[in-house]
């Protein structure tokens, strides 16, 4: 399921995440462990504090200008609103790592044994065929294909709030903003400045990186597991044992399949709620402004409102579609299960019974994603 380069590969990317606090899970490469040391959780309680300054600066820095500079007709209002956003949101992702990092790495842990329990006792262990694809662990391809690319977009992206504050100084949602006139351009002072504002930048891509593959070490998993092994379809060819279609096998697999799940709902779940809302009114808001103010805004921050509300669109979209197909998936496989022959009466009354009592597998509240 996985290839021998996944837990390497992890322990590579999430290097930089954890030097700078943007997230506070390791992994051994050896054993494919997920763990977390106290200066990884010291790490993140000071990247929390930095981004705590950030969000007051900028919410107050906001205000001002909705108050007291024009409000709607400034024209940096809607940039600054919309980078407020983005720390508020950050921020949240931070607080909710730091709150839940013990759980994160339980779940991600028993979501990889399982899975790998899974491979070793159901999947048929035939001869390596470089030719035959069929052979191959897609999946784990797949997994190693997008991690890579994450990394490479996320880790190449730090320089554009820095490049945004080298062409538009005057941005007064910045900290040196605070200063006095002649304090902002000395040297000292506007390199420190910029320093500063490539680390926070720095960590908003690496927590965004983290998470992202964090998303989808289960999403790749879970959906391997019921697509290739619980789903029944008559005179299809399986990578698994006949054994696994037993009635005990199948209810026994995906009930611990569910409760990996129900786990990473209960880390996750209000989590996903309050980034759906900041999301959508994130998104709203860009649209709104661009539409709306069209003819007031200049043409850098049309472009900006529009790209950041595509960024922020096509992702979150993809993670919805990804979570309903999901649920759905769930859904037919326990459908299929009604083709699966039964040795008497009796066993195929108690495994309807089985069937009926299991629930499809959801990510996030039951009915918001689903």
């Amino acid at each position: 399921m996985y290839t021998k380069y996944l837990f390497k590969l992890l322990s590579y990317i999430f290097y930089i995440p954890n030097l700078i606090g943007a997230q506070p899970v390791h992994v051994y490469s050896k054993t494919g462990l997920f763990y977390t040391l106290s200066k990884s959780r010291r790490r993140l309680f000071s990247s929390i504090t930095i981004f705590i300054t950030v969000v007051s600066c900028f919410v107050i820095r906001t205000c001002e200008i909705w108050w007291n500079k024009g409000g709607n007709r400034h024209p940096y209002y809607h940039v600054c609103y919309a980078l407020t956003f983005v720390a508020v949101i950050e921020l949240v992702c931070l607080i909710q790592m730091y709150w839940s990092r013990n759980e994160v790495c339980v779940v991600l842990n028993q979501m990889t044994r399982y899975s790998l329990r899974f491979e070793h006792i159901w999947m048929i262990q035939g001869q390596y065929n470089p030719i035959a694809l069929r052979s191959k662990p897609l999946p784990g391809i797949v997994l190693d294909i997008c991690c890579i690319l994450l990394a490479a977009s996320c880790n190449s992206l730090f320089w554009t709030n820095t490049a945004y504050y080298c062409s538009f100084p005057d941005t007064s949602i910045f900290h040196v903003t605070l200063l006095p006139i002649e304090w902002q351009n000395w040297y000292p002072v506007y390199y420190g400045h910029v320093l500063f504002l490539t680390y926070y930048t720095t960590i908003v891509y690496e927590s965004l990186l983290s998470n992202a593959i964090i998303a989808l070490i289960f999403a790749v998993s879970g959906y391997t597991i019921l697509s290739s092994g619980l789903y029944f379809k008559s005179g299809k060819r399986y990578k698994t044992y006949r054994s696994l279609h037993y009635g005990y096998n199948l209810i026994h697999e995906f009930i611990s399949l569910q409760l990996i799940f129900k786990q990473i709902n209960y880390i996750y779940g209000i989590w996903l709620l309050a980034i759906h809302g900041l999301f959508g009114q994130f998104a709203l808001f860009c649209n709104y402004s661009v539409i709306k103010y069209w003819d007031q805004l200049n043409p850098m921050t049309r472009i900006l409102l529009i790209v950041w509300s595509f960024v922020v669109q096509i992702p979150w979209t993809s993670f919805l579609h990804v979570a309903g197909n999901f649920f759905q998936l769930s859904q037919r496989t326990l459908k299929s299960w009604k083709g699966i022959k039964c040795r008497n009466v009796l066993e195929r009354k108690y495994f309807s019974k089985a069937r009926k009592a299991c629930r499809p597998i959801i990510v996030g509240a039951d009915g918001v994603f689903t």
